[in-house]
């Protein structure tokens, strides 16, 4: 009765193995598309952040020479942040265009971003969307440091 009773466990085993088999790539399939959704959405943030450093450091030259005052010049910190977001070789498709708007500050600008992900994997799960998208908002600000020894 013994050899029968193993005979039949074995079969099962036989039976489990390919169901395992598919969970585990299916698994690993969820992780790789993950995976790429969180880099782009890493690299997207960089970018964006380094887009409104870069477009807050534009001072409006013709503020300061008549007031002394410091303000960013809205147009040419558009066009900055605009441009190295363009310039940059992101992960999927640039959703519209990056908006640029000035922040609280005078000395600060808002950029945000929408980016769109192809899935790797989940494209080919009937109904699964094909892509995932992705909006990135940062906000960049001109520091001001007084020179040493000033009053």
């Amino acid at each position: 009765m013994g050899d029968a009773r193993r005979c039949r466990e074995h079969g099962t085993t036989l039976l489990l193995v390919p169901a395992a088999t598919l969970v585990l790539i299916i698994l690993g399939a969820i992780a790789v598309d993950l995976s790429t959704i969180h880099l782009a959405r890493r690299e997207l943030v960089r970018v964006v952040a380094h887009a409104a450093d870069d477009g807050a450091s534009m001072v409006d030259t013709d503020h300061l020479r008549r007031t002394g005052g410091v303000r960013l010049d809205p147009a040419a910190a558009d066009r900055v942040a605009r441009a190295q977001i363009f310039a940059a070789e992101l992960p999927g498709r640039l959703i519209g265009r990056p908006t640029v708007e000035l922040g609280t500050e005078p000395t600060s600008i808002e950029v945000t971003a929408t980016l769109e992900v192809d899935h790797l994997f989940a494209a080919a799960i009937p109904g699964a969307p094909d892509y995932q998208r992705i909006t990135v908002r940062s906000q960049g600000r001109l520091l001001l440091v007084e020179p040493a020894g000033a009053p």
